[in-house]
């Protein structure tokens, strides 16, 4: 799976803001100032066996990702939320985990370098 904000779901930003290049760019930071402690709490929570607050926190970052990151990470992001509330295998929600944390910090950079770009967000 490889985090693209150029892919169609990021285009899902670019038409709700209707051209507002401000509100995209304060969406991204936005997403980066939240979700990092969004993912830190949801590995904490599963390092302390807690699969509802697992689940909950893969719930809170599902929406931002869908409209932010591309439809396979969404996709990550709500097996995830799906395996922690069924109390699926420990080493496939391990996987899963381990697999969203590489893609988010990909997804990081890849806004980080995308808003140091003073280019206009355009579909």
């Amino acid at each position: 799976m490889k985090a693209n904000i150029n892919d169609n779901k990021f285009d899902l930003l670019i038409k709700l803001a209707g051209g507002d290049d401000d509100f995209i760019r304060e969406m991204l930071n936005l997403f980066l100032e939240k979700a990092p402690s969004s993912l830190e709490v949801l590995n904490t929570s599963f390092k302390n066996n807690d699969l509802a607050a697992v689940a909950n926190q893969a719930h809170k970052l599902k929406s931002s990702i869908q409209i932010i990151a591309d439809s396979e990470l969404h996709l990550l992001i709500k097996k995830i939320e799906e395996d922690a509330n069924t109390n699926r295998s420990k080493s496939e929600l391990t996987q899963s985990i381990v697999q969203l944390n590489t893609q988010m910090v990909t997804l990081f950079n890849s806004i980080k370098t995308r808003l140091s770009n003073t280019n206009k967000f355009t579909l």
